[in-house]
């Protein structure tokens, strides 16, 4: 589900270039927040690098922004005017975020899943 979220994404935002797939990690085990041991649960991580046309990368944001609405996430807006400009979105198993560095020619797309029972089990 998350890696299908992020494709989606990134076909919303209009990359000028080749689209970099800087980290895939997953499944990996969870661990227990309070003992550290390894649970029966797995989660995974994808962050995506999305070329943009360089001094675009604010409006390449609001794309993200309204590709994440009509997806139906719910939205955090609070530091979308922060520096840099991020945004965040949660959805029914996964969280995800989207940066934008001014003059960088990118944004960056990136998402976690929760710990999930892992497939088959």
């Amino acid at each position: 589900e998350l890696r299908g979220f992020l494709d989606r994404t990134v076909a919303a935002v209009a990359a000028t270039g080749e689209v970099e797939v800087l980290s895939d990690s997953g499944p990996v085990p969870c661990q227990d927040d309070a003992t550290g041991a390894v649970t029966d649960e797995q989660s995974a991580s994808v962050t995506i690098a999305v070329p943009v046309e360089a001094g675009r990368e604010v409006d390449a944001l609001d794309a993200v922004v309204a590709h994440w609405e009509a997806e139906g996430v719910r939205l955090d807006l609070s530091r979308r005017d922060g520096s840099p400009p991020e945004v965040l979105a949660r959805g029914d198993a996964f969280g995800v975020s989207a940066l934008a560095v001014a003059g960088s020619g990118q944004v960056s797309v990136m998402g976690a899943t929760d710990c999930l029972e892992a497939a088959g089990g």
